[in-house]
């Protein structure tokens, strides 16, 4: 082991390169002297990025994610060690990757959700799975920066919260697809809300007459005539 760390010591003191499986020995090792002497001109590829987050040493950790972004599964990995201090160092610096969004939202931890989605735009998994949480205090502060994606917007119609609907049309009138949705689902006090602030669209009023719910239509022809 001894003449293995003075052999990798020797390689990375003159610069060079560690191929992927020396790589994963610097790694293991421990060493965060050598590690960080490393790093400080060369990145990690994908599978030693996930060895370095298996091994759990928050240190070397901590010495990455300070310099370079993780590569997506390895930030799956991150996120899944549920180390609250290396993931308010890692959101703060760097987006996410699709899946390790969802991932987030999976946690359930408003604190380290809200950092992130105070920040940055969610991709539509993981705005969908924000949703599904049903935390409203979260999903207002994100609907409150940014407009839903129509897959997402869908999901806040059916979840069928007045309050947190009211605070997005405040904000944006709905998608068309959104809007054939919010008629289909024949919910008076959605309905209501919406038209209050905005008219449907041409495709969504079609909708409304073919499904020919009286009292949608009435209420809808009370502010817009027809």
């Amino acid at each position: 082991m001894k003449s293995r760390k003075s052999f990798l010591q020797n390689r990375i003191c003159n610069g060079q390169y560690l191929s992927q499986q020396e790589q994963i020995e610097l790694i293991e090792l421990k060493d965060k002297k050598l590690f960080k002497l490393y790093i400080s001109k060369h990145w990690l590829p994908d599978d030693a990025e996930v060895k370095l987050i298996e091994l759990k040493d928050k240190e070397l950790i901590r010495l990455y994610i300070s310099k370079y972004e993780l590569s997506g599964d390895a930030e799956v990995k991150l996120i899944k060690l549920k180390d609250k201090e290396l993931l308010k160092v890692y959101l703060s610096k760097y987006w996410l990757s699709d899946n390790a969004a969802v991932e987030l939202m999976e946690l359930k931890d408003k604190e380290l959700i809200g950092l992130y989605i105070s920040e940055d735009r969610l991709s539509l998994g993981a705005q969908i799975k924000l949703i599904e949480l049903g935390d409203r205090e979260l999903i207002r502060l994100y609907i409150s920066e940014h407009r839903l994606l129509v897959d997402a917007e869908v999901k806040l119609i059916e979840l069928g919260d007045k309050e947190l609907f009211k605070c997005y049309i405040s904000e944006y009138w709905l998608s068309v697809d959104a809007q054939i949705k919010l008629v289909e689902l024949e919910d008076n006090g959605l309905f209501e809300l919406y038209i209050s602030k905005h008219c449907l669209s041409d495709e969504a009023e079609v909708k409304l007459i073919e499904l020919g719910d009286k009292e949608l239509i009435g209420l809808y022809n009370s502010r817009y005539g027809g």
